[in-house]
């Protein structure tokens, strides 16, 4: 396999992350084991490395101590504290807890919750497919890739995530700000 066709591997295997559909989430209440489970079959291509945990049982914790979820009633999570538990997985990949926290302070209730993780989903299949897109073009002009090309697609996609991750900051600051203040349309 030359240099460029273990190029494209690697960026589709990482594009290929995975997602928990709607229809995997049961509808009965689950307990924490079964979510953590339930994130590592179907998510583990978000982690880095086999070793890193996108969810544990302390992080949920603190996003319940946080009030990023609601509390529990028992030891169980209803379907919606889930899609918020999923949503907070994604997200917290680029956005601060406290800047997620803002954000789903916006969401009331499991249909809203629905709503917003569908929406999120298509955003990432369309994201995936931009990011795609772009690295094929890093990837297409030569035969054989110059270590500078490699470097070039890098710092594309790096500047790429630090504007889209700033701009994302600016939004959220200026929503919340105004919210803040009473006026947000």
């Amino acid at each position: 396999m030359g240099q460029k066709e273990e190029l494209s591997s690697v960026i589709r295997q990482v594009l290929q992350d995975g997602a928990i559909e709607l229809a995997d989430i049961p509808q009965i209440d689950l307990y924490i084991d079964q979510i953590t489970t339930l994130v590592d079959s179907k998510l583990s291509g978000m982690c880095r490395t086999p070793e890193d945990k996108l969810l544990t049982k302390a992080m949920v914790n603190n996003y319940s101590k946080e009030k990023l979820i609601s509390p529990t009633k028992g030891k169980k999570y209803n379907r919606e504290q889930i899609i918020r538990i999923l949503m907070i997985c994604y997200l917290k990949q680029v956005l601060s807890i406290q800047d997620i926290k803002r954000l789903l302070s916006l969401v009331e209730g499991e249909e809203e919750a629905q709503n917003i993780y569908e929406m999120l989903l298509r955003e990432k299949q369309q994201a995936t497919g931009q990011i795609s897109a772009d690295t094929q073009r890093y990837l297409s002009f030569e035969e054989t890739m110059e270590p500078a090309d490699a470097v070039g697609l890098i710092v594309h996609l790096a500047l790429l995530s630090s504007y889209t991750k700033r701009v994302s900051e600016a939004l959220i600051d200026r929503l919340f700000s105004q919210q803040d203040e009473g006026s947000v349309n």
